[in-house]
């Protein structure tokens, strides 16, 4: 009887080997290369349409993303009054979405993924950037996007079509650790959201970088799950000795920043807090907390000399570093347009490689500096004090990340990195 079992499950096991073998060598869908066919089937398209389309993916109930489509069309506009691309316009349509992960993803498959669209703008949340990326890259359509991160945690992808205008994070990060060793912080406490957001990258980097440059006595990092939860945070902060901690990095959105600043005021803290470029926000700046805010800025006069983008009036005054991205993210992508050439994998490797030469040409002191953003103290510009060269990318040499808009909550603060 057990000789007669074995035999029977030998037997079933080379004929479902066998059955394998035939169906691999004979199944179209298997030989198939989908990737490759909806690249070929985008190029004949686009081509042969009257137009560049170009959805842009954003939160509409996002005022900053909101701010960021209309100078992402101003500049379109711009671009048609002067005859466009060999005479073939520039043609942005919004698509709405909630700022779910599932809502982006719905929204890129049924507006990006068509053969007719010759690149997607989008995300503007970092946190959707991995699964958005894959399913952009599988599509062949360009993912573009002025201000989400390129992680150093993004696996290596075949066809990788996602390119970002974002700056490498490094330095962003490199100009917040040269201001706090001029100012003499040694303890730090960073108070940051979980789960791959912007903010998660940014203060990662911090702390890495912040523990092999020396100069803190103590670095100790506090992570919270969003949305954030006053009580939850205050908990896990309840054994932080406070007369230790020389300043705080705030990580998360704008938008949670009132809350945080009642975790604060609870623990009898008034040294400074540093946070990231998201806290530009007027609610930011026109608040009244009593305390040194200070954030990271791009010297976009510097940029826009280096780069040749004249984005004059098209820039928002609200949030002048990232708007200037999204001009600079048309400029780029137009002239990739105009070289006759369309490819839809080419494109964005392009684009990447262009990013990543002016940003390694730059002189970080003169690109990058930490200004004052609370209302006591100034607006930006008016107190900023530039980084030495030497204290940020020539020191921060690791990471080659970019990124800029983080939460995707839909207010005020949210929606961006």
């Amino acid at each position: 009887m057990i000789r007669n079992y074995l035999l029977w499950t030998v037997l079933l096991l080379i004929l479902a080997v066998l059955g394998t073998f035939i169906l691999g060598r004979q199944s179209p869908v298997l030989d198939r290369d989908f990737a490759a066919e909806h690249r070929d089937d985008r190029i004949a398209a686009v081509r042969r349409a009257g137009v560049f389309r170009i959805p842009v993916i954003f939160n509409r109930n996002s005022r900053p993303e909101q701010r960021l489509f209309r100078v992402l069309e101003r500049a379109a506009e711009a671009l048609n009054a002067r005859g466009g691309i060999r005479g073939v316009r520039l043609e942005l349509t919004p698509s709405d979405v909630s700022g779910t992960l599932t809502d982006t993803l719905a929204r890129l498959q049924s507006v990006c993924a068509p053969p007719g669209v010759a690149a997607c703008i989008g995300p503007f949340s970092s946190v959707h950037v991995p699964q958005a990326r894959s399913l952009a890259s599988f599509a062949a359509v360009p993912l573009l996007s002025p201000v989400t991160v390129y992680s150093e945690k993004l696996p290596p992808l075949a066809g990788d079509t996602y390119a970002t205008a974002f700056p490498p994070l490094r330095y962003l990060v490199g100009a917040t650790i040269a201001h706090m060793r001029r100012n003499g912080v040694g303890s730090l406490l960073i108070v940051s959201p979980d789960g791959g957001t912007y903010g998660d990258l940014y203060s990662t980097l911090l702390e890495r970088f912040g523990r092999q440059m020396g100069g803190f006595t103590e670095i100790r990092r506090v992570k919270y799950q969003t949305p954030f939860s006053r009580l939850a945070v205050a908990g896990s902060l309840e054994g932080v000795p406070r007369d230790l901690v020389d300043a705080v990095f705030y990580a998360g959105d704008a938008e949670d920043f009132p809350e945080f600043m009642g975790v604060y005021r609870g623990m009898g803290l008034s040294v400074p807090v540093y946070g990231t470029e998201v806290l530009n926000m007027p609610m930011i700046r026109e608040g009244s907390y009593g305390v040194r805010i200070l954030i990271p800025f791009f010297n976009t006069d510097y940029l826009a000399a280096v780069t040749g983008v004249e984005a004059g009036e098209l820039v928002d005054e609200a949030s002048p570093d990232l708007s200037f991205l999204s001009v600079w993210l048309i400029s780029a992508l137009a002239a990739e347009l105009d070289r006759e050439d369309y490819d839809p994998r080419r494109l964005p490797e392009r684009l990447r490689g262009y990013f990543s030469r002016v940003y390694g040409e730059l002189d970080p002191g003169a690109a990058f500096f930490i200004d004052e953003v609370s209302g006591e103290h100034g607006h930006p510009g008016e107190t900023g004090e530039d980084v030495e060269s030497q204290e940020t990318g020539q020191e921060i040499s690791e990471g080659g990340s970019g990124g800029a808009a983080d939460g995707g909550t839909g207010t005020e603060g949210g929606g961006l990195n």
